[in-house]
């Protein structure tokens, strides 16, 4: 049976993650100053790695081609001063 986890994640610009195989990303939010990812997964699944990227409004995607990257979604934190976008390595 599938179920929503939820995933504690940064705002550093690049990251690895550990999520569920079969995991499907449904969205972020924000908590407590940081971000977390909300995902579908099979609780019995096998990890695997993910590289996960957060850009700041008007910063410059750097190190992977846009070509290579899966938008995700959209964060506003510390009370809207703080905004990042959110990309999946693919």
């Amino acid at each position: 049976m599938k179920r929503v986890y939820a995933f504690s994640i940064g705002t550093h610009l690049k990251q690895t993650i550990s999520l569920p195989r079969d995991a499907v990303i449904l969205s972020i939010h924000p908590k407590d100053d940081t971000a977390v990812l909300y995902a579908l997964v099979s609780p019995e699944a096998s990890f695997v790695q993910h590289t996960l990227y957060a850009f700041t409004t008007g910063a410059g995607l750097v190190e992977e081609s846009v070509a290579d990257l899966r938008y995700l979604d959209t964060v506003s934190i510390h009370n809207g001063s703080y905004v990042v976008h959110y990309f999946l390595k693919v």
